[in-house]
């Protein structure tokens, strides 16, 4: 019996101005992350020894960290349990076909962003920015009343 996998997409629909906060919270949470990253590699050390220095150098919360964490921490492990796959060359690690990806631009087609303002994704983000209508910093100062 063949067994059925299926995934599933959600898309939601939000104002621009909850587009902004949402970007400038992946933002963070993604720059973040990278830090924490290096700072494991240079220092050889578990994510979870550098928890106090964090929580007030980036202004985030201890279950934002622990979030980031353990994402990261996972990260990690998949990469190191897939290396061993990647290379043997034995056909069932990851391959890059041979045509590639091609950058949606050669499909003739611009991303919404860059269609409706003729800029790239960065310059359209960046300009959002210096509206100041959000820092990324202002999402993790304290939380928030429902």
């Amino acid at each position: 019996m063949s067994e059925h996998i299926s995934t599933y997409q959600a898309r939601i629909t939000v104002t621009e101005e909850t587009e902004i906060l949402l970007s400038s919270y992946a933002a963070h949470y993604g720059h973040v992350e990278r830090c924490l990253y290096a700072d494991m590699r240079k220092a050889g050390k578990k994510a979870v020894s550098f928890k106090n220095n964090y929580l007030p150098r980036f202004k985030i919360t201890a279950r934002q960290f622990n979030a980031i964490a353990r994402n990261l921490e996972g990260k990690v492990d998949s990469v190191k349990e897939l290396l061993p796959l990647k290379d043997t060359g034995s056909g069932t690690g990851y391959r890059q076909s041979e045509k590639g990806a091609r950058p949606v631009k050669e499909q003739g087609q611009d991303p919404p962003e860059e269609a409706a303002t003729g800029q790239s994704g960065d310059q359209v983000r960046s300009a959002r920015r210096s509206k100041g209508v959000w820092k990324p910093t202002d999402l993790f100062r304290q939380p928030r009343p429902l």
